[in-house]
């Protein structure tokens, strides 16, 4: 927690919701908690969790309801999935594979990342690896104690695959048709997509880690899982042959997970205003084509693009 010398308002912004360190009600935090003047719920679950567990008085000012803002551009018309393939010097006529790990000395990555990408990078495929940015870090908690950044860079050179450096993983879920992942919340995100994903099983990391067996139960219904790199070709060509299968549990579990999707970033900017004592601007419907409804919020000198 940083402390300012002043007085502030404190907002909380969910990091995920893959349900990881016990952060569906993190009540040994509770006196952080309670720090915060508005906590901004991307799900009515998390809320009802943190209510139940004390941390919250659920008909108060301080638990909003608003969504998951990073996840509105999934859903609101706003990438285009052509630049992002030219951008990336993607093939579009080939179908395109994410693999995106979590971060944890314990995850698929640290088990058999290399194996990973060589089975993908010889599928023929467009194939992008994004990490999260903990696994860049150079404690053991985060990397497990690898350079990552270097000794991927030479395993995506010898397989031909494209290793993310964007921070933001929106643009690669949006062009991937199938995700490889073994517990995170990028997961659940590309489930909005309602694309099919494979899981990696890594029993360790789902302990450690200290996921909601509820969370790890949700991912993996909705997902083939595999136990070893042998059987990732196999079940990736599965997923891009019949996508539709487990459409139903996917389309579900986004439903439960992300709040009103689209409108997020907008229910997060007026619960800013509101908190400020601001008044709240009107919002314009930006008419651009292909866009459902963003917004675009003036007030005098203010401009907040959404």
């Amino acid at each position: 927690m940083t402390w300012l010398p002043r007085h502030v308002r404190r907002i909380h912004l969910f990091h995920g919701v893959a349900g990881k360190y016990s952060l569906d009600a993190p009540v040994r935090i509770a006196p952080v908690v309670a720090t915060f003047d508005r906590l901004l719920f991307p799900n009515r679950d998390r809320l009802l969790r943190y209510a139940q567990a004390g941390l919250v008085d659920p008909d108060s000012a301080n638990a909003a309801l608003v969504g998951y803002p990073k996840v509105d551009c999934l859903v609101d018309g706003s990438l285009d999935r052509r630049a992002i393939q030219s951008s990336l010097a993607l093939d579009p006529s080939a179908p395109t594979v994410l693999y995106a790990p979590t971060w944890s000395p314990y995850s698929s990555l640290n088990s058999m990342g290399d194996e990973v990408i060589r089975a993908l990078g010889r599928l023929g495929i467009n194939v992008i690896v994004k990490l999260h940015d903990r696994s860049y870090d150079a404690a053991e908690r985060g990397s497990g104690g690898v350079d990552w950044r270097a000794r991927l860079e030479q395993i995506c050179r010898e397989s031909r695959v494209h290793l993310a450096n964007g921070a933001d993983a929106s643009p690669y879920l949006f062009a991937a048709d199938a995700l490889v992942t073994d517990h995170s919340s990028v997961g659940f995100e590309f489930m909005l997509l309602d694309r099919p994903i494979v899981v990696i099983d890594c029993p360790e990391l789902l302990e450690r880690a200290r996921v909601n067996p509820e969370k790890a139960s949700m991912l993996r219904n909705a997902a083939e899982v595999i136990g070893s790199s042998s059987e990732l070709a196999s079940a990736v060509r599965r997923g891009l042959d019949e996508p539709a299968v487990r459409s139903p549990e996917r389309r579900a579990i986004a439903s439960e997970l992300f709040y009103c999707p689209g409108g997020a970033s907008a229910r997060a900017t007026r619960c800013v205003y509101d908190l400020l004592s601001l008044a709240a601007p009107e919002p314009v419907v930006d008419a651009r084509p292909g866009l459902s409804p963003a917004f675009t919020l003036k007030q005098g000198p203010i401009k907040c693009e959404l």
